[in-house]
């Protein structure tokens, strides 16, 4: 039996469940299934209750993909005793389809509210609010032995006039610990051991590879954008990020709370990003979420400044990161070495990320074609720092890989005379009347 999509779009006027609900019109569309709003029909005139209803073609208990079918609709029927969970009403099997009876969401999805209605920005109050709602949906997944490995906005409901928010859509959720599987979920979401590039290479925690996605969501609420295109050492902005976590700070306008918890949740070494209750606790306590483009571009000169000056000194970076014969050493794992100049990446801003659309991409058949948020306007730098002009900040250089014209701060000729452990504090003066310290 054909089990696409494209075989149950006739159904919208067909009445299901003892002609009790009406099927109305397709609301979304999976892989596997399609989803209808319906009508109940014992509801009143003056006060209609509509649901959404996923249809899924009905298939023989030998088919590969009747256990998939099962686990999906089982796992979402235990996890919605959440809250923050789209509850599931009731199955109903009959002759060629499987419809599942789910709440009615008119309000649409995350994807919808950060890149259309643009809800989130400079909204820290509502960032904290729907992102706990749904770590403590996670959690309560993850407590029960239910890994969802296909988070992303799209697959997160609105409702309550923006404050609730109700995870859905668990065709990959799995109750496995631990997977080999590689490819699965959406490309932007997708740690680097799905995607099949670290080594190595064995069996990874499917828990942990729903932090990494949650990291990214929190970089989608804060932020309206990704950090990169894809997790894998061909991504330029994925692998100047390995080089220095703190690349970010220069990329987006998120506070230095926020990037403390996307940078545990993006750690290479799956076991050591955090658990999901110790993820709730660091959102908990962070009080910021966003910055302004103002603050975002003093950081940049900030922290350009400080790397020149690691530079002038010879201080190593901290990071575990190496390349040689062909690959990328990062604390214990390795990767394949990417076709690009890794240096002259690491000298770059940022590559452009994705624009908004919900087309994603992955190698998988697997994929469930993830959102893309769009990203912040650039950011004009000149504009926050126009008070600086005729201060002497030395020699004029090009930015590594750029074309713009930037400057290497000259610490003078007395700096130079002097041990150079004592560059940081002669520099000082000058880095506060630039606005940089």
């Amino acid at each position: 039996m054909d089990t696409t999509p494209r075989r149950m779009h006739h159904l919208a006027g067909t009445r299901i469940d003892n002609d009790s609900i009406l099927l109305q019109s397709v609301i979304g569309q999976g892989a596997y299934g399609v989803v209808y709003r319906a009508l109940d029909l014992s509801s009143p005139p003056h006060a209609p209750c509509f649901y959404a209803v996923k249809c899924l073609a009905r298939v023989h208990s030998n088919h590969r993909q009747y256990k998939f079918q099962q686990r999906e609709i089982v796992l979402h029927q235990i996890a919605s005793r959440h809250e923050n969970v789209l509850k599931v009403h009731r199955v109903i099997k009959e002759e060629k389809y499987i419809f599942v009876v789910l709440d009615f969401c008119e309000e649409g999805d995350l994807f919808t509210a950060i890149v259309e209605q643009r809800r989130f920005l400079h909204n820290d109050h509502l960032i904290k609010k729907l992102y706990l709602q749904l770590l403590e949906a996670v959690k309560y997944c993850h407590d029960l032995g239910i890994y969802h490995r296909d988070l992303k906005p799209e697959n997160i409901l609105v409702c309550d006039k923006g404050e609730k928010i109700l995870l859905t859509d668990f065709g990959l959720a799995t109750s496995q610990r631990t997977c080999t599987d590689t490819g699965c979920g959406s490309s932007f979401y997708i740690s680097p051991e799905v995607n099949g590039v670290l080594s190595p290479i064995g069996p990874y925690s499917t828990a942990r590879t729903d932090i990494w996605a949650l990291g990214v969501i929190l970089i989608n609420l804060v932020c309206n954008r990704n950090p990169w295109h894809k997790a894998v050492p061909d991504d330029e902005t994925f692998v100047a990020f390995l080089h220095s976590p703190r690349y970010l700070l220069k990329l987006l306008p998120m506070s230095v709370e926020v990037h403390n918890i996307i940078t545990q949740t993006f750690c290479l070494n799956p076991p050591r990003r955090p658990d999901i209750d110790t993820l709730i606790d660091l959102v908990q306590k962070t009080e910021r979420f966003s910055i302004s483009s103002e603050e975002l571009g003093e950081r940049i000169l900030r922290i350009e400044a400080e790397e020149r000056l690691d530079k002038i000194l010879g201080v190593r970076s901290e990071v575990d990161f190496t390349v040689e014969k062909k690959m990328i050493h990062y604390g214990g794992l390795s990767m394949p070495a990417p076709k690009f100049n890794i240096e002259a990446a690491i000298g770059l801003m940022a590559s452009p990320v994705p624009s908004a659309t919900r087309d994603g991409s992955s190698d998988s058949d697997t994929d469930s074609d993830g959102p893309v948020t769009p990203e912040v306007a650039p950011i004009d730098v000149g504009n926050v720092v126009s008070d600086i002009e005729g201060l002497d900040l030395g020699e004029p250089r090009i930015h590594a890989g750029g074309k713009d014209g930037g400057y290497l701060i000259n610490p003078g000729q007395d700096a130079r005379n002097k041990n150079k452990t004592g560059l940081r504090d002669i520099m000082k003066p000058a880095l506060r009347k630039l606005r940089l310290s």
